[in-house]
């Protein structure tokens, strides 16, 4: 549903060490987590690691998540969204978390990515038509 900076003062949004917490709903009740940026490659990638989760089928502190962008062209690229491990940290007991709960992490990445898409086609709009 949103996104809310926990550390904007110490650290810009978006950029490594930032650290943002995640709702799944205006309110949080139906869930949330946070995150921490761990590495910004412009117009590569982003990789974050993925903690304190509430109402989640899921919970580790050994998830990374990392968003993959690959030019397409002039103004378009494909997002994709990974999900994995921290092989480092992650346990027996986190692998079999992941498996099950692989299914439902594949609803928030749609989700993610048709609010991402909203939100380029909103901004491209705007800047094309001023308004």
């Amino acid at each position: 549903d949103h996104i809310t900076p926990l550390n904007p003062e110490q650290v810009p949004d978006g950029k490594v060490g930032s650290e943002r917490r995640c709702f799944t709903d205006p309110d949080g009740r139906k869930g949330t987590w946070d995150e921490t940026i761990l590495a910004v490659e412009q117009n590569r990638r982003r990789r974050l690691n993925i903690y304190n989760m509430r109402g989640m089928p899921l919970s580790s502190e050994a998830v990374l998540t990392e968003q993959l962008y690959e030019p397409l062209g002039p103004q378009k690229c494909r997002l994709s969204l990974t999900l994995f491990l921290d092989e480092r940290i992650a346990g027996f007991t986190d692998r079999i978390k992941m498996f099950i709960a692989a299914f439902w992490v594949k609803n928030v990445f749609s989700a993610n990515i048709a609010n991402i898409k909203r939100i380029c086609e909103d901004q491209y709009r705007r800047e094309e038509t001023g308004f």
